[in-house]
């Protein structure tokens, strides 16, 4: 008797199922030490990539600092339909190009002898997110859907962060996605098949910014992170908080 509630709920939750779809396979780890600690960085934030997860973090690094990394998406696609038909494709090639990858670069300019700059760091990263490229036969039962998708997406990330106090630092940085004809067409890319022997092909182009971040220290070794970001299609608010120390 005790396991009959259970039992209807899994029944109800069986029978209220609907259809989901896929998304395209966004990259959101950038770097090993954040991918370790999955994403909860922006407290943390001690290496370049503070870039991406937060921008007051820079404040952190010495000297001009360097960081890249990158992923290969590739091997074949399959699909196999409810009726048992297989169906074959690829990434538009081997990988999907361009590959999933990041670069940052910060500069401490303490260095630089101006009183003004003392606590200012500045840095720019560019990524790109996702390795979305793929191919199906025009022949596919869904080529009516899709037989084409490649998304060669930039993010360009200009960057800057300031030490208010010893414990206290803020950072401000955009996020600016565009597209360049170095890889493919130099724009997003649908194709499907609308009628035998027709195709339907879809292009666009985005450009959109904002981010903002605080970073704050304890003296009995809590870090704080606060990272805040907008675009056309979200609000994105995040906060971490991590011990590095006792009181």
């Amino acid at each position: 008797m005790r396991r009959l509630p259970l039992l209807l709920i899994v029944i109800a939750l069986i029978c209220s199922s609907s259809p989901v779809s896929a998304q395209v396979p966004r990259i959101f780890g950038q770097g090993v030490a954040a991918s370790g600690m999955g994403n909860a960085f922006a407290a943390q934030a001690d290496n370049p990539s503070a870039l991406h997860y937060n921008p007051a973090g820079m404040t952190q690094l010495p000297g001009v600092q360097v960081m890249a990394g990158g992923l290969l998406v590739g091997g074949p696609l399959s699909h196999r339909s409810l009726n048992g038909l297989t169906t074959s494709g690829d990434h538009d090639g081997v990988i999907a190009w361009p590959p999933p990858a990041h670069t940052y670069i910060t500069a401490n300019l303490q260095g630089l002898g101006v009183p003004l700059l003392d606590k200012l760091t500045v840095g720019v990263g560019m990524t790109t997110p996702f390795g979305s490229a793929t191919r199906w036969p025009d022949t596919s039962p869904f080529s009516t859907v899709a037989t084409f998708s490649t998304l060669p997406l930039f993010d360009i990330k200009p960057t800057i962060a300031y030490r208010l106090l010893p414990d206290l630092s803020i950072g401000a940085g955009a996020d600016i996605y565009t597209f360049a004809g170095l890889f493919g067409e130099g724009h997003a890319e649908f194709q499907r098949v609308v009628s035998p022997g027709n195709k339907l092909e879809l292009n666009g182009k985005i450009r959109h910014l904002a981010l903002m971040s605080a970073r704050y220290t304890r003296p009995c070794g809590m870090e704080m992170g606060f990272r805040s970001s907008t675009s056309p299609l979200s609000t994105e608010v995040r906060q971490h908080s991590i011990w590095t120390g006792s009181s």
